[in-house]
Formats: structure tokens, sequence, C-alpha cells
């Protein structure tokens, strides 16, 4: 298996190798916390459990105008919607 430092993943890890499984995987930032936590760090997504039970994300203070948000079963799905609402909007369609 291929390995890296954990180190190079992230602030989270703990300083040992690692076996890098998804290597071969599809990129997935809504899957897998690698690829997820650093856009999730970068565009300082917040991510917070909702009364309902499922999970809610925003971008920026929502204090000058309508945060892009996202709402899902999972807190990286949730950040990952937020994210893509920032670039898209609130409605992508797909081809």
């Amino acid at each position: 298996f291929p390995t890296r430092r954990s180190s190079d993943l992230g602030p989270y890890s703990d300083g040992l190798r690692v076996a890098v499984f998804h290597e071969a995987q599809r990129y997935s930032p809504s899957t897998y916390w690698c690829w997820g936590g650093p856009i999730i760090e970068r565009e300082r997504i917040t991510v917070q459990a909702s009364r309902a039970g499922d999970w809610r994300a925003w971008l920026g203070d929502g204090d000058s105008q309508p945060a892009p948000a996202g709402r899902a079963g999972t807190p990286l799905i949730a950040a990952m919607r937020a994210y893509v609402a920032s670039k898209f909007g609130a409605e992508v369609e797909l081809p």
C-alpha cells in the first residue's frame, strides 16, 4: 500500500505513517475527511448539529448577506453542500 506520513494529511493527524487506501478511489470530498476536511478549514465552513437530528453548515458570518448553507445527515456532506452552494448557488443542474 502507498503510505504517507499522517502529518501530511492535516492538523488532525497523529504523526504516524498510515496506509492510503483511497488513492485509487474517485475524488469525493463529501465521503473522505482527508479531502473534505481541508476544504472545511480553508473556507472556514461552520458545521453544527441541529435539533432535528441532522447537520447544518454555512460559510461566512451571515451578518451582511445570507451565507451559502448546506443541510444533510452527516457533517461532511452538509459542509460540502454549503461549499458547492457558495460556488454555484443553491440549485445546481447536472447534465
